[in-house]
């Protein structure tokens, strides 16, 4: 099998032949001794941005599409609004990826599962109550499958997770900042709206502080990936984001997102290898949450369950039950809940504060069993990722740590998500496709360490197969490589 297949290169036989018995020694020369990503670690902030130019104009028009996504610029400036600005960026940045010659990696679950979910999605929009309005609501889902595609298959290797990672950081920092300020200004006092982000999904409290609640787990254990690379300063710096997302959950005054922060944490002290250290964290949030929550949020757990905003959700709860056993297979239609909840009803209702019944009611069993398996597979495909890196720990402390706070990103919006209308929304779709994206990037720093440590001798053939499987091998041949940050 030709040595070019194995290890994605476009360079000719003769090339790789070359990069065989050089490439490796001078890579790690070049790097100090560690790993893809300790280009970044000194002089942190020159070397993110020129990091960012090394990358491909695919890489840039994604990164464009994530700003607008979450910046949201062309909602809060009216003279930005004539124009479609997210989708044409995404179409651009689709164009631009399949231009690419670089190999797009193996299926994975998550793969056919997304692919299995978003054919159940557009079955239940032909046989909606009403179709048309499935047609015009479909981009608040369909745009996150070529998103899923183009983080998954772009950023991966390690240098491109941490500028994917550290440019998303930076967008919801801006959020957070404005939030945390924005409730400090007030006194730290008890609002009845909270605290909002941008424009679009971020525009209500509930829903900006599920995005907090991941934004904290994932910049926490970023930091503890590079913490040992970081200035103290540097290390404050960063810190400031966990810190204040923490604060805007506390302020935005939602029970569900309060309730996500904790199992969060709690899964994050119970995945950590070194439970002392995260246990340091919770103690930190505890502190926080005791000092800076106010009286009346805490006074609202104590009426859980009476109160008429349980009372309600109790009942779309039932009712959303009731709308998927008239119509089991694929429910009664895509974005369909509200006409069809009011005419069956014959009252105004509201949307069904939970992901899973709003899977169950609009897509049918079938929607619902596929989006459970896809989250399963996440979860799967992330203690992979751990089980690629398990022999390497101490030169891939970041991509672990990723992993780690993915676990508890998604852990806290399924807790949140149960008790709001979300399952649209960019937090499960951005958080999975990062998942996938750590995972390949987790392969490829095992190979390039392969074959930093043992330089393979001129005609040593590889594996049977041309791609990793998804059961990652436990040896890994040594392998050819060059600077993977390059495009």
């Amino acid at each position: 099998m030709k040595f070019a297949n194995d290890v994605n290169l476009n360079y000719s036989r003769s090339e790789t032949v070359h990069a065989r018995q050089v490439g490796a020694t001078q890579h790690v020369a070049r790097a100090g001794g560690q790993t893809t990503g300790a280009w970044l670690y000194p002089g942190f902030i020159g070397r993110f941005f020129r990091g960012m130019t090394r990358q491909s104009p695919a890489f840039w028009a994604l990164q464009l599409y994530l700003f607008l996504e979450y910046f949201r610029p062309q909602q809060i400036y009216e003279v930005l609004s004539f124009f479609p600005w997210s989708i044409v960026t995404l179409t651009i940045a689709c164009l631009l990826f399949l231009t690419e010659s670089r190999r797009r990696g193996h299926l994975l679950p998550t793969d056919w599962l997304l692919l299995a979910f978003t054919v159940v999605v557009l079955a239940s929009s032909v046989a909606a109550i009403d179709p048309q309005l499935s047609i015009q609501k479909m981009d608040l889902y369909i745009l996150w499958v070529p998103l899923y595609v183009l983080v998954s298959r772009l950023a991966t290797t390690e240098e491109r997770v941490i500028l994917m990672i550290g440019a998303w950081i930076l967008w919801n920092a801006k959020m957070a900042m404005s939030g945390a300020i924005s409730w400090i200004g007030c006194g730290l006092c008890y609002r009845g709206w909270g605290i909002v982000g941008t424009p679009g999904p971020f525009n209500e409290a509930s829903d900006f502080a599920i995005e907090m609640v991941i934004v904290f787990c994932v910049s926490t254990w970023f930091l503890y990936g590079l913490w040992p690379r970081l200035s103290w300063t540097r290390r404050f710096l960063l810190a400031a984001v966990p810190f204040t997302s923490l604060l805007c959950v506390l302020g935005a005054n939602t029970r569900g997102s309060l309730l996500g922060l904790a199992v969060a944490v709690l899964v994050m002290v119970l995945s950590s290898e070194k439970r002392g250290r995260m246990l340091w964290v919770a103690f930190v949030v505890a502190i926080v949450v005791v000092i800076f929550l106010p009286k009346e949020s805490f006074d609202r757990f104590n009426s859980a369950g009476e109160d008429n905003t349980s009372q309600s959700r109790l009942t779309y709860w039932r009712r959303g039950i009731e709308m998927a056993n008239e119509r089991p297979v694929l429910g009664i239609g895509y974005a369909n809940w509200l006409p069809y909840y009011r005419a069956r009803y014959r009252e105004k209702g509201h949307v069904q504060h939970n992901i899973f019944i709003q899977a169950l009611s609009e897509t049918g069993y079938l929607g619902l069993a596929a989006f459970t398996m896809l989250v399963g597979a996440v979860f799967v495909v992330n203690y992979r990722t751990r089980r690629v890196l398990r022999d390497v720990k101490e030169r891939t402390r970041l991509l672990r740590s990723l992993s780690r706070g993915y676990d508890a990103a998604l852990a806290g919006y399924l807790v949140a998500g149960f008790f709001l209308t979300v399952l649209y929304y960019p937090f499960f779709w951005v958080t999975m496709s990062f998942v996938v994206a750590t995972y390949f990037a987790a392969i490829n720093e095992r190979k390039l360490l392969a074959a930093g440590s043992t330089p393979p001798a001129v005609g040593v053939e590889l594996g049977r197969s041309a791609r990793m499987p998804f059961r990652a091998r436990r040896s890994f041949a040594p392998v050819a490589t060059r600077d993977f940050g390059q495009s």
